[in-house]
């Protein structure tokens, strides 16, 4: 765990997606995610989430929302291409 950590603190990019889409976390997931955005933050990251910042601090907390919060946000709207298949 903690050499895939660094790997991804030394990477030159990193996509997280579907972050907070299984529900809660246990407090180690929680650290490594918190410490993984503060140590990148001058770093290329993306974070991509089905959940809106207000939603994701119910998951997390201000704090991570915080951090997420200092970057570019993207707000896509639209239909949802998985569910038009299953008609």
């Amino acid at each position: 765990e903690g050499q895939f950590l660094d790997y991804l603190m030394r990477a030159p990019l990193v996509v997280i997606d579907d972050v907070a889409t299984r529900g809660g976390y246990t407090e180690p997931q929680y650290d490594n995610f918190y410490d993984l955005i503060e140590e990148r933050k001058m770093s290329p990251t993306v974070v991509v989430s089905n959940l809106s910042l207000p939603d994701l601090g119910k998951v997390f907390d201000e704090r991570i929302v915080s951090r997420l919060a200092r970057g570019t946000i993207f707000t896509l709207g639209g239909k949802d291409r998985r569910l038009e298949g299953k008609k």
